[in-house]
């Protein structure tokens, strides 16, 4: 169905401003134009729009859903429009990613971006759900996630970092407790696991041959970062992911004392094909890669 953009201009307008001669004034036409334009989409809709109240035309259910439907949809198209007349420049590149994520590794190094890319205006998106739907929406203009990303045409997925986990706790706890040697230990502590991952622990012991895993009780908490803070606190122990926990080990509030095994899944940004030539992409891109390449490093050197 195609419906002339100047009817849905008129019929949003309506209902935003309350009567025809108001919408006839903004809109620069007659108030019999406004009067047709509505008479035709609602005939092409084959619904009411509107019921009489005095002078005011009041829009019923389904057209305040439609005009809120219609006035997001503009916004998009004056956002492109500004985007190609400015070429982006200076406009803000919307970031969505995981609230662990943007808390434990990338505020902490947002710093850093704006020294190398001052003119690099980010706004940050926390989405727990944050996927390629994200991108579809309008959320976001970019994503960062970690996993095996979608199969969609008009995306672009780039892996910028790998990724590895085990079991970390503070290094007060551990002398507490003897140490932690092996994963039979690990019964001596409670598990502190996200709820959106509950499995974390069993998905560790597969990828690190762990044979016949311990039974070990658990402490739910809301997201990763929890988790983390909670075992930098002294509260148990949680398998944590080498990217979020980097700083942590770097100061010494945490301890991996079986080591980290590599994830064969990768954190990756992804963009759509309207940004195939954005240079804000690729700046960030580059970005992220050379601090992963200089936090692989600095795990190089743990391991030697």
């Amino acid at each position: 169905m195609r419906i002339p953009a100047l009817a849905l201009s008129a019929f949003e307008a309506v209902v935003r401003l309350g009567n025809l001669s108001a919408a006839a004034e903004e809109l620069a036409i007659t108030e019999g134009a406004v009067s047709r334009h509505l008479s035709n989409l609602s005939a092409l809709l084959g619904a009411q729009l509107f019921d009489k109240a005095g002078r005011r035309l009041l829009p019923t259910a389904a057209a305040c859903t439609l005009a809120h439907e219609v006035r997001a949809a503009n916004s998009r198209i004056e956002d492109a429009l500004t985007r190609f007349k400015t070429n982006d420049a200076g406009l803000p590149l919307r970031l969505a990613a995981p609230p662990t994520f943007t808390t434990s590794w990338l505020i902490p190094r947002l710093g850093k971006l704006r020294e190398v890319a001052p003119e690099l205006n980010i706004s940050i998106v926390t989405h727990v759900d944050a996927n390629a739907n994200t991108l579809e929406d309008g959320v976001a203009d970019v994503l960062i996630d970690v996993g095996r990303w979608p199969k969609k045409r008009d995306l672009t997925y780039s892996p910028f970092m790998e990724d590895a986990s085990g079991p970390v706790l503070s290094p007060t706890l551990a002398r507490k407790n003897g140490g932690v040697r092996s994963a039979s230990d690990l019964v001596k502590f409670a598990l502190l696991s996200p709820r959106s991952r509950p499995h974390m622990f069993e998905e560790w012991c597969r990828a690190a041959s762990v044979k016949d895993a311990p039974n070990i009780s658990h402490n739910n908490f809301d997201h990763m970062y929890h988790t983390q803070q909670a075992a930098s606190a002294g509260l148990g122990f949680a398998i944590g992911s080498y990217c979020y926990i980097f700083d942590s080990l770097k100061r010494g509030e945490l301890i991996a004392p079986l080591g980290l095994t590599t994830r064969e899944i990768p954190f990756y940004l992804a963009w759509p094909q309207r940004l195939a030539d954005d240079r804000r992409v690729r700046v960030l891109l580059a970005w992220l890669v050379g601090e992963a390449n200089e936090q692989f490093r600095g795990r190089m050197q743990d391991d030697r």
